[in-house]
């Protein structure tokens, strides 16, 4: 359905941003004296948006890097915003695709979390804590140390990175103890 509504000749579109403003799935900029006045999105093209949004909120119930991106933004500016957002990034994704003659790579649910593992850990501690738990946290100076090895590419694989992604099912890095 993208394909059918942009095409597959990119360069009628300068960049990602100007594809979306032209789909209507930009946010809108509306400032004056500094004030920042409407946040609302064109028209754009009706056929297109309409789709994006449908397969927006589809991928807002699957397990991926969209579905991920869905829940974090739903939480702090509502769902059909984040619903907009997901179908902004579909957009995207599918401009650098058919740009780059490459296929899509998932980032995986997980991404946020491995983003920042230490705010992860912050908020799962507070939350523990909340629930009247006293949380001691330990560090495993192997997994630190493994973390501390870093790749160029993501095309490059190795046994410690498995290995890490392995122990990073809950607690990134931490070891938790719970003592009631």
């Amino acid at each position: 359905m993208i394909v059918s509504e942009i095409g597959v000749d990119m360069s009628r579109f300068p960049s990602a941003s100007h594809l979306a403003a032209w789909a209507g799935l930009a946010p809108g900029n509306y400032e004056s004296v500094g004030k920042r006045l409407s946040g609302k999105t064109r028209k754009g093209n009706q056929t297109l948006r309409s789709g994006l949004m449908q397969s927006a909120h589809v991928a807002s119930r699957s397990r991926t890097y969209l579905a991920a991106q869905y829940r974090r933004v739903a939480t702090r500016r509502g769902k059909k915003r984040a619903t907009m957002a997901v179908a902004h990034s579909i957009l995207v994704i599918a401009y650098h695709i058919i740009q780059r003659h490459e296929p899509y790579r998932e980032l995986g649910v997980n991404y946020f979390d491995q983003q920042r593992p230490e705010t992860m850990t912050k908020r799962l501690v507070k939350r523990l804590e909340q629930l009247g738990h006293r949380v001691t946290l330990n560090l495993n100076p192997l997994l630190k140390l493994l973390a501390a090895v870093r790749f160029s590419s993501q095309h490059h694989q190795c046994n410690c990175v498995n290995f890490i992604t392995k122990c990073k099912l809950l607690f990134p890095n931490v070891e938790l103890y719970l003592v009631l």
